[in-house]
């Protein structure tokens, strides 16, 4: 993982060597359970530092997320970004949700064997966005899942407490989905703050971020289904 401690030292993140030890066995159980079941297109040791941890941190380098913070992670896949940003500040309490429940069985596995301690939920973000035990309880929410702003826009702000935010990881396409997006993030409850830059391997990668202004309208988010379907 020395790849990975370089690259985030650069950016002001010191990662220690327990934390170092953690995403390597992450690392490791991802490709092993990669040749099961389709979790990443990188299986590469060397990709799995850059595209998947390195970029997973990267709110760290800007320090958007405050010491204590509950995190909800929505669309988590293999884990990405909010358990390596677990990893990396304790301090924040994590909860993991996906519709697919063979990667939460992914990550059940990875937190038990790293020994961190995070929640994870079985469901999707349409029918969660309207559980009261999840539904504006967050001070943060962050997305890499690969959908358009304007869909996950309505996917996410829901569950953000009013005075929280959404990060969401985007590429080169961030400023056009912005521009689609604005009317869903303002449907929500939301407002654009700001969009930060870094680069990984000489490509340039954003984080759009979002604060919650007032609460998001009851209705929303909608039925399974729709929001992808017809989207604001």
């Amino acid at each position: 993982m020395e790849l990975l401690k370089n690259e985030a030292q650069k950016q002001g993140v010191m990662l220690t060597q327990d934390m170092l030890g953690k995403y390597e066995t992450y690392a490791k159980k991802l490709i092993e359970a990669n040749e099961v079941m389709n979790l990443t297109t990188v299986v590469d040791m060397e990709g799995i530092q850059l595209r998947h941890f390195y970029d997973s941190l990267s709110p760290l380098f800007f320090g958007i997320i405050k010491n204590g913070a509950s995190v909800i992670d929505v669309g988590t896949g293999a884990g990405f970004p909010g358990l390596p940003l677990k990893i990396a500040r304790d301090d924040i309490s994590l909860t993991l949700s996906d519709s697919l429940n063979k990667r939460l069985e992914f990550l059940k596995s990875v937190t038990k064997e790293i020994g961190i301690n995070s929640q994870i939920v079985h469901a999707r973000a349409e029918d969660l966005g309207q559980d009261k035990a999840h539904r504006e309880q967050y001070d943060v929410c962050v997305s890499r899942a690969v959908a358009p702003l304007n869909v996950l826009a309505e996917l996410t702000i829901p569950f953000v407490k009013i005075g929280g935010i959404c990060i969401y990881y985007k590429g080169k396409t961030a400023d056009e989905e912005l521009n689609s997006a604005k009317k869903a993030i303002e449907e929500m409850g939301g407002r654009y703050k700001e969009t930060k830059c870094y680069e990984a391997q000489g490509t340039a990668f954003y984080l759009i971020i979002c604060e919650k202004i007032r609460q998001t309208p009851q209705k929303y988010p909608r039925k399974a289904g729709l929001p992808k379907k017809s989207p604001l």
